[in-house]
């Protein structure tokens, strides 16, 4: 396991519990700010409670200058129950509503991705992911419901849990567009087993609001969705309000790349990705599969995708977590692996404790984050390639007997002991 040999168990047992206290202390600070703050201090929940209101009136929902709802009308017929509840009551419901998914998600992809691990070395992951987490849970963003869908849709199809899988997964597309590059590399690699349950289920979002509001109104809020989506790209706009993306990156250091040809770069990266998807096809283990594929998408989304805002890089929470774990108390111990993601924590902890500083706004404009970002890239791209090196004939249906943990460089707990999860490890192509 991660915990060096001789480390007492109750010693170990401690940094669990100051994990989960560093959690609940922090759930708890958001939880009375929002309760007693005014609405709008820090609190997007309010664009989300009147699309709900919008929803159930019958009401323009885009365009507005009074209303900045930038989602598809089926999102907004999740929201429709918060317009109905006073906004003391909703702000903190929202909340609940975006956090138990993301904790429950969370859980379920340690103990797929990395079983077994030490009491020291789980708190030690959990204490990682707060830091990217801090600011969506406290602003009532709901990028932690998108990540639960995305992670949670990873985990099911390392389970072959085929239907949830393709549940999770079009819930996250319709909640933010840009998790289609996870579902696609996913396809591509399951093609058989994932295509029909993720186009039913998204078909059966998309026609939700058919079903809660008069088709004329319906299909009027998609044709106003569809025409606002081009304008709210923001490729042009002052550093200070753009995308913290590569774009950002090329602008920020007057890089020589035209807007045409950054879009070219991002189809590029997405066409290479589907490549080593492609490789990955026939790797021996699912569960790695699986996981390198979900860590390679989140880092093309949030350098490359449509949509990046600092409060997006909660979706890396996890990615760097593992990471950081992997070099410092496993056995990948490459020098230039552990010195990039430390480089790339250390960039991002500068941006998020940086915000609070008067030089904060300097920090984003010149691009930290899709950065740091960056910087994890070549160790990812190591293990996604090596992987794809030790693929098997499509014919070898053997299980895998290694769990994500093992072949990442992670230790888990020793012979004898039952691990506290696992996950099916099939072959990819099975």
């Amino acid at each position: 396991m991660f915990a060096r040999a001789g480390w007492p168990e109750a010693d170990s047992s401690r940094w669990l519990l100051a994990a989960l206290f560093t959690w609940l202390a922090f759930i708890a600070v958001v939880g009375v700010r929002v309760a007693v703050a005014p609405l709008d201090r820090a609190n997007v929940y309010p664009v989300f409670a009147a699309a709900g209101r919008a929803w159930n009136s019958g009401t323009e929902l885009y365009g507005r200058a009074d209303l900045l709802y930038r989602y598809p009308p089926s999102v907004a017929v999740w929201l429709a129950p918060l317009g109905l509840l006073p906004d003391r009551v909703g702000t903190v419901a929202w909340r609940v509503i975006n956090l138990l998914p993301l904790l429950l998600a969370l859980g379920a992809a340690q103990g797929c991705f990395l079983p077994g691990l030490s009491c020291r070395d789980r708190a030690l992951w959990w204490l990682a992911l707060l830091p990217l987490c801090v600011d969506s849970i406290n602003n009532g963003q709901s990028n932690p419901l998108l990540l639960a869908f995305m992670l949670g849709g990873t985990v099911a199809v390392a389970r072959q849990r085929w239907l949830l899988a393709g549940l999770l997964l079009a819930g996250a597309i319709h909640l933010k567009l840009y998790p289609a590059a996870l579902a696609l590399l996913l396809l591509v690699v399951y093609p058989r087993q994932l295509t029909l349950p993720l186009l039913g289920s998204l078909v059966l979002g998309a026609v939700l609001p058919f079903a809660t509001q008069s088709t004329d109104y319906v299909w009027w809020q998609y044709g106003q969705w569809i025409a606002y989506l081009p304008g709210d790209l923001r490729a042009e706009v002052p550093l200070v309000h753009a995308n913290r993306d590569g774009w950002l990156l090329v602008r920020a250091w007057d890089l020589p790349l035209t807007l045409s040809l950054y879009m070219v770069l991002q189809l590029a990266t997405a066409t290479a990705l589907a490549c080593l998807a492609l490789a990955l096809r026939r790797s021996p283990s699912r569960v790695t599969t699986t996981w390198q594929l979900f860590t390679l998408a989140c880092v093309w989304m949030l350098v490359f995708g449509p949509a990046t805002e600092s409060s997006t890089y909660l979706l890396l929470a996890p990615v760097l977590a593992t990471s950081l774990l992997e070099v410092w108390l496993g056995s990948e111990r490459r020098w230039w692996c552990r010195g990039l993601v430390t480089l790339a924590a250390g960039l991002h902890a500068s941006a998020i404790f940086g915000a609070a500083l008067p030089l904060g706004r300097e920090l984003h404009q010149a691009g930290l984050q899709p950065l740091a970002t960056l910087f994890l890239v070549p160790v990812l791209l190591r293990r996604g390639i090596g992987q794809a090196s030790q693929s098997v004939a499509p014919e070898v249906r053997e299980a895998d007997a290694d769990h994500f943990g093992r072949t990442s460089g992670l230790t888990t707990q020793p012979s004898g002991q039952v691990p506290a999860a696992s996950c099916t490890t099939d072959s990819a192509a099975a």
